[in-house]
């Protein structure tokens, strides 16, 4: 185990290391101490079979740097699980996720891979910000503070493929901003958003940016729409949406039972 610390372990243009099997703890002081930096350069480094825990501030950081691995991990952080910042090409793979009060995975970069994760209920979801990034069989929660369960704020070619998506406190359970271009979101299931405070909020997949690929999607179970689409969207067909608290259970594109 390696303890203590902000944080415990830091990679700064450091490239090729590996961290297998270890436990890592950050902290100096309540919510001060993030367990791993990944830093200004640092390119093809792997974190494997490892325990991360930010003790009670941030899980992981990789920033400016390319090509790194987060494999088969446990990540926690009060202020979030694992964040990406201007990294690319990044690879988070097979890990449980825990985003305390921040995001279980927040993205700021491009065509970075994020497959096959899991989070805990009030996890605080993925985040995406950038170009071309994939987000792949992931099952995602979305949690009080930071609501979506996925969510894609900006950037372009976005792919939304097969993911599970539970949970949307008072929002929607996957949501595409305004300012993200040509997202697709395809084969997803978005169940239990929840309009406890916005008697318009909680749909299961709520998309207000134009030219979004809406194909094979199902959303049932929700407090209000199923699927919330704006004009100009693509309706790729396929579409399921049944329980939902709107009877119009989507609008835009044309869903089946």
């Amino acid at each position: 185990m390696l303890s203590g610390g902000d944080p415990a372990v830091l990679f700064e243009g450091s490239d090729h290391n590996r961290v297998v099997r270890t436990s890592l703890r950050g902290g100096i002081a309540i919510r001060v101490g993030d367990a791993i930096y990944v830093l200004d350069g640092s390119d093809a480094d792997t974190v494997v079979d490892s325990d991360i825990d930010g003790g009670g501030a941030g899980g992981m950081l990789v920033r400016d740097s390319m090509r790194n691995r987060v494999k088969r991990s446990t990540a926690y952080g009060y202020a979030g699980a694992i964040h990406l910042h201007d990294a690319n090409r990044t690879l988070v793979i097979d890990n449980e996720l825990n985003g305390g009060q921040g995001c279980a995975l927040c993205v700021r970069g491009d065509r970075n891979t994020i497959r096959g994760n899991r989070g805990g209920s009030g996890n605080g979801g993925i985040e995406i910000d950038g170009d071309r990034n994939l987000v792949l069989r992931n099952r995602a929660v979305g949690g009080f503070f930071n609501p979506n369960a996925i969510s894609v704020h900006s950037g372009n070619r976005n792919v939304i493929r097969d993911n599970e998506a539970e949970g949307g406190f008072a929002s929607a359970v996957i949501h595409v901003a305004a300012a993200a271009n040509r997202t697709s979101l395809v084969r997803n299931s978005a169940s239990g958003g929840s309009d406890v405070f916005e008697p318009t909020s909680g749909d299961g997949i709520k998309v207000d940016a134009p030219e979004t690929l809406i194909r094979s999607n199902t959303a049932n179970d929700n407090d209000a729409l199923g699927i919330n689409a704006i004009e100009g969207v693509i309706d790729g067909g396929d579409n399921h949406a049944s329980g939902n608290g709107d009877p119009r259970q989507c609008v835009e594109v044309v869903c089946t039972p």
